[in-house]
């Protein structure tokens, strides 16, 4: 059964040390700080805020908190209850010179004093290959040395059995921080060792800076170590206890398969904008009694489109037309060169084709697919009167005047969704100007 806690009597015992003191300074330790972060530990808030005020108020009481992964992610992302109160230090680990000296060399020479030093020699290098010169295992792996009656040949097979048997649940704790994307990197670490950020990132299905920022937590925590770019769990025995008892992680393929799919469609409807908003022109030909007029205009048109028509006049008779007239007529569009609909052409030789452009504006609101457009042909000698009709496309969506804005709308969603590949394809070209400016 646990004893009862009551955090209300946190700040008598801080007000009564504190008044005990007389003029002297008193130093308190709390270790495992991060197990009041567990949800389970419902009176959590109430002994941080008596933490805080003892700290504001008694300046001859000196607080050390202590902890491990997630109060340095709390205090990394200054979401701890004590932030604003609290100085962060970061505390590293005995150089490996130190702890293959003192913490190795020492006890075991001690332990085996009449071993040759080749295999001596040999046997701290073991250990620390194993362990990664972290402290903890290296003294798991020198209990288990000590332990040893004499040094078999196969002596280091026996020990690694044996000490992550001892220390398995540490190893399970190591293998299982609470960020879902830094467990999956040590998981694959250990069954791949060597990849660099970017082959975790495309391994893991996930962006490089969701990598970079968790493979820098898991160096400061000396999970991982870094080896010209390349990342390994640091310690063979750690990493090999991983690569037996957890999983390769295999991320689902469906959000990197949506990733693709959304640049597909984002490009295919920046594409689709530009091609709804310019269609192609298209021409269409009528013949008169003495030659024939070439009508070229927009495969489609908008309500509010603004352009321009080209219309041609080719004379294939044998004598010159003295003045012919070419008039375009429709219902929801207006044409206009020189403020009329009517175009008059004069002294139009044999053989000539002589070209004109006229201007249109569509107002068209309401009305049905295609608009028709009237042609006519006039001529007073000879004689010439024809009439003939162009269909024009009535787009319904008017984006013309929008097209790029939308068009840059969905450039920005494809690079978006495929961030990573884009700056892979740029490195090339910004190491090329980087070059250029340095030279």
């Amino acid at each position: 059964m646990q004893p009862s806690f009551d955090p209300g009597d946190l700040p008598q015992l801080f007000a009564t040390l504190a008044s005990a003191l007389q003029g002297r300074r008193v130093l308190l330790l709390f270790d495992e700080i991060e197990l009041l972060l567990d949800d389970k530990f419902e009176q959590a808030t109430q002994v941080f805020r008596n933490l805080r005020s003892a700290i504001q108020t008694y300046a001859a009481l000196t607080f050390v908190f202590a902890g491990a992964e997630d109060w340095h992610k709390r205090i990394k992302e200054r979401t701890s209850p004590l932030v604003g109160n609290v100085k962060s230090f970061y505390l590293k680990v005995a150089t490996p010179a130190d702890i293959e000296n003192y913490l190795l060399g020492l006890p075991l020479r001690h332990c085996f004093p009449n071993a040759p030093v080749a295999l001596f020699t040999a046997m701290i290098q073991h250990v620390l290959d194993w362990t990664g010169s972290k402290p903890y295992y290296v003294q798991a792996v020198s209990s288990r040395v000590a332990a040893l009656r004499h040094l078999a040949d196969q002596w280091p097979v026996e020990v690694a059995r044996q000490t992550q048997e001892d220390i398995a649940p540490q190893l399970a704790s190591f293998y299982d921080p609470t960020d879902r994307v830094a467990k999956n990197i040590l998981g694959l670490l250990a069954h791949q060792p060597g990849l660099t950020v970017p082959g975790l990132a495309r391994r893991l299905g996930v962006s490089r800076q969701t990598v970079w920022n968790r493979i820098d937590d898991l160096v400061v925590l000396d999970k991982v170590q870094m080896e010209g770019g390349e990342y390994r769990i640091v310690g063979t025995l750690i990493a090999e206890w991983g690569q037996r008892h957890r999983d390769l992680p295999i991320p689902s393929g469906w959000p990197q398969r949506l990733r693709w799919a959304g640049t597909g469609i984002a490009l295919v409807a920046s594409l689709g904008t530009f091609w709804y908003t310019h269609p192609p022109t298209l021409t269409e030909q009528f013949a008169f009694t003495e030659g024939n007029i070439r009508l070229t205009f927009p495969a489609s048109v908008e309500a509010g489109e603004q352009g321009a028509v080209a219309v041609a006049v080719h004379n294939m008779g044998k004598m010159a037309l003295a003045e012919i007239k070419v008039n375009l007529v429709a219902a929801h569009i207006d044409f206009q060169k020189d403020s009329s609909s009517q175009v008059t052409l004069k002294d139009l030789g044999s053989g000539e084709t002589r070209h004109l452009t006229l201007s249109y504006h569509v107002h068209a609101t309401g009305t049905p697919r295609t608009i028709p457009v009237e042609v006519a042909v006039y001529s007073a000698e000879p004689a010439i009167a024809s009439q003939y009709a162009a269909l024009w496309h009535l787009r319904r969506l008017p984006l013309q005047r929008w097209w790029t804005p939308l068009s840059s709308i969905f450039l920005l969603l494809a690079a978006m969704c495929k961030w990573d590949l884009l700056k892979h394809l740029l490195e090339p070209l910004r190491g090329l100007l980087g070059g250029k400016s340095s030279g």
